[in-house]
Parts: C-alpha cells; sequence; structure tokens
C-alpha cells in the first residue's frame, strides 16, 4: 500500500495497480488480463470499463456494460465508451454508408483471411 497526496494505491503480488482510493472517497479496482494488460477497471464512481486488444497488443476499445431485458431475464450486452482503431489504408468494401463497425469487426476477424488492412493507435 502507498500513500501519496489525494490517494492511496495498493499493488497485487505482480506489482500492477490493484486500487486507488482518493481522499475524496470511493475505491477504483482495476483488472489484468495474464499478459499484463488491463482488461477492467470500475471507477470510484461505480462505472464498469472493459478494455478490449487486438492480436498485436493495442488497445482497441474501452467498453461498458449494459444490461437490456427484466429480472430474471436480463441480457448484457457491450457499450461503445470509445475507439482508438483508425485505418491508415483504405479498408476492402468499406464505402461511407457502412460506417467503421463492420470494418473493425472484418479487421479483427480477418487476421488469417488474407484482407489487408492496418490499424493503428492514435
Amino acid at each position: 500500500m502507498l500513500t501519496g497526496v489525494g490517494a492511496t494505491l495498493t499493488y497485487d503480488e505482480r506489482n500492477r495497480l490493484a486500487t486507488a482510493t482518493p481522499m475524496s472517497g470511493g475505491t477504483a479496482y482495476y483488472g489484468y488480463a495474464p499478459d499484463n494488460k488491463r482488461i477492467y477497471q470500475k471507477t470510484a464512481a461505480g462505472t464498469e470499463e472493459w478494455y478490449l486488444y487486438d492480436p498485436r497488443g493495442e488497445r482497441v476499445g474501452t467498453f461498458t456494460v449494459g444490461t437490456s431485458g427484466s429480472y430474471p431475464y436480463l441480457t448484457p450486452y457491450l457499450v461503445v465508451a470509445q475507439t482508438n482503431v483508425w485505418f491508415a489504408v483504405p479498408v476492402a468494401g468499406l464505402r461511407p454508408q457502412t460506417g467503421i463497425k463492420p470494418a473493425l469487426d472484418r479487421a479483427i476477424r480477418g487476421a488469417g483471411t488474407g484482407m489487408r488492412t492496418r490499424a493503428a493507435i492514435r
């Protein structure tokens, strides 16, 4: 545990930030994948965020979890909070009316299909 100006920080056994408690109250929690990439954050305000990475290890988006339906038949789904992908070269078949989501889906799925795309972090 480390206490400094404005926050108390705790670390896990692999020396990764596990919790952060600001002096103003609340606690933020963090979760990691086996390769040390942060994949989960629960903010002090209670918002949960999930991070997804491409096969090269670059973060492609931040997502929150939403639900539809009513208890006990709730259906969880991911809501895009932020995307970090832009295409440096034209993507085959991408037309302005199709938007970025189909192109992103194809880029993530198309690693072994011979499709030539290049994604980069902003």
